[in-house]
C-alpha cells in the first residue's frame, strides 16, 4: 500500500526529475509514502481494514526539509529519502493502523519504518551522498516541500508494472 501525496506541481516535477535520474522505479511507479511493504499474499481480504483505516484517519499534511542517505537491508545498495519533518509522526501511525489487524503478519520487522519519498538508489553511499548534497534542503537557499496525503492505495506489483486495485480517501476532518 502506499500513498500518493498531493505536491505543488513545481515541487512533483522537481522529485520526478531526480527519480528519473536516480531510481529504477521511477518509470514504473511515480513519488510515494510506502505504508505497508510488498509482500506474497491476498490483501483484499484486508480491504475492509484499510477502508476503516481510511475514514476514520484525518489527511495528513507534510512538509518536507531534510535528505536521508539510507543504506538498503536487503540489498548492499543505498537509498536517498525526502523525510518529512512534520507529519511523520501522522504517516507513521497510520501504518501502524494498517498494520494492526490481519496485516500484522506480513509487517517487516527487519526494516525500520521511516516515513519517506525516494529519490534514488545507487550502488555505493558515497554516489547516494552526492546525490543528497544537490538536492539543497538546507542551508540559506533551502528548499521546502509541503503537501497533503488524502488517500491510501492499494497496488498489485509485477516486474513490468503497478496496478491499483482500489483507492481509498482519507477523511477530511477529524
Amino acid at each position: 500500500m502506499v500513498a500518493y501525496p498531493n505536491l505543488q506541481i513545481e515541487d512533483r516535477n522537481w522529485i520526478e526529475s531526480i527519480r528519473v535520474q536516480h531510481d529504477p522505479q521511477a518509470t514504473k511507479l511515480r513519488v510515494h509514502f510506502t505504508l505497508v511493504f510488498p509482500f506474497d499474499g491476498e490483501p483484499l481480504a484486508a480491504i475492509e481494514e484499510i477502508a476503516v483505516a481510511a475514514r476514520t484517519t484525518s489527511q495528513i499534511d507534510f512538509e518536507i526539509s531534510s535528505a536521508r542517505v539510507v543504506p538498503d537491508v536487503v540489498t548492499s545498495k543505498t537509498h536517498v529519502f525526502l523525510v518529512p519533518s512534520q507529519g511523520a509522526a501522522e504517516i507513521h501511525a497510520l501504518q501502524e493502523r494498517l498494520y494492526s489487524k490481519s496485516l500484522q503478519a506480513h509487517k517487516r520487522r527487519d526494516i525500520p519504518y521511516v516515513p519517506h519519498l525516494t529519490v534514488a538508489v545507487h550502488s555505493t553511499a558515497q554516489s547516494a551522498e552526492a546525490v543528497a548534497e544537490t538536492l539543497r534542503l538546507d542551508g540559506a537557499d533551502r528548499r521546502v516541500v509541503r503537501g497533503v496525503v488524502s488517500a491510501i492505495d492499494l497496488v498489485a506489483l509485477s516486474a513490468e508494472v503497478v496496478e491499483t486495485m482500489a483507492t481509498f480517501d482519507l477523511a477530511k476532518e477529524s
